[in-house]
């Protein structure tokens, strides 16, 4: 699935765009992208992430290396992986490291666009961009999801909404209107359909960390509107 996932990046995301950049190619064909590599490791507080660290071969050409990493922690459908692995993988957070990379190294972007800053325009692009990267490769909404790649993913896609719905919502219950945290976990799991791992990390992170919680928390769903 990921191997196909690149495939299509390359053919539907990157092909029409001319990034200016003759070295790596004017659709980037050249240009590293795949330099990423996937580690399972027993993370208690993520689910998963992704660490993009750049660096230059021996020959000068640009590395553009990237670890994924991913919880061994808590259970995963194939699905949730297929989700997990395009957002901070192909097209997601790698891809859109590996651009800022290249274009940096090209002189078209300065060093600040390297460096992402939590609440910026910028970031809710990134994060909304990774949310619904099945539904860009597919052309269309969750329907042409399905079609292409099958009513379980789009079905987990579906899911993904709502989480991204309660990362929204529960800062803002809890800090501003002073919900419980057992409510909200009850709302979490009759209201959004959270799984019960998902519902501990929801209520104990997103939203009770004064900074991460109001600040990251609605960047996944006010970023698939932009």
């Amino acid at each position: 699935v990921w191997r196909t996932v690149q495939t299509l990046t390359r053919n539907r995301i990157l092909t029409p765009v001319n990034f200016g950049v003759p070295e790596h190619g004017t659709h980037f064909e050249g240009a590293p992208l795949d330099n990423l590599d996937v580690r399972a490791q027993n993370l208690e507080r993520y689910s998963g992430f992704s660490l993009y660290q750049g660096g230059t071969l021996p020959d000068g050409k640009p590395a553009a290396h990237g670890i994924f990493a991913v919880t061994t922690h808590e259970p995963w459908r194939p699905t949730e992986m297929d989700h997990l692995f395009a957002h901070e993988g192909f097209p997601g957070h790698h891809l859109q490291n590996v651009v800022i990379d290249l274009l940096r190294r090209a002189g078209k972007l300065g060093y600040e666009a390297t460096m992402g800053t939590m609440g910026t325009s910028f970031h809710v692009l990134q994060e909304g961009w990774a949310q619904v990267v099945w539904e860009i490769l597919a052309g269309g909404g969750l329907e042409k999801v399905a079609d292409e790649f099958g009513v379980d993913l789009a079905i987990e896609l579906a899911l993904v909404t709502l989480r991204d719905h309660a990362k929204h919502d529960v800062s803002i219950l809890h800090q501003l209107e002073q919900m419980p945290i057992p409510v909200i976990q009850e709302m979490l799991r009759t209201r959004y359909l959270l799984d019960p791992h998902i519902v501990a990390k929801t209520s104990r992170g997103w939203a009770t960390d004064p900074v991460f919680g109001p600040m990251v928390g609605p960047t996944y769903l006010v970023g698939r509107q932009v």
